[in-house]
């Protein structure tokens, strides 16, 4: 059963350029693939919110195969390429 887990957040102001960049950069992509290798994730991709009234400016989605990987990503042995994920992503969010 495919599971998917879908992170919803603001940027700050004037920061979704940059954000966007970031994410196409190889710091990021080596960041997706060591969570990847390590947990059975997939990242999908992410999503700018265009349509008015939502809540959130982007979503991040990732994939997961079943609950056991996602598991894996949630209590990684090594969560520090996680962490970094998280920390870089929140240079940008408000």
């Amino acid at each position: 059963m495919t599971v998917y887990w879908v992170v919803n957040f603001d940027l700050r102001a004037g920061s979704g350029n940059k954000y966007l960049e970031w994410l196409k950069s190889e710091e990021a992509q080596k960041i997706r693939r060591k969570i990847e290798e390590e947990t059975g994730a997939k990242y999908v991709g992410t999503c700018i919110q265009e349509v008015g009234g939502t809540p959130f400016d982007f979503e991040e989605w990732w994939e997961f195969p079943n609950y056991v990987s996602y598991g894996k990503f949630r209590e990684s042995n090594d969560p520090r390429e996680r962490e970094a994920w998280r920390e870089l992503t929140q240079k940008y969010t408000q």
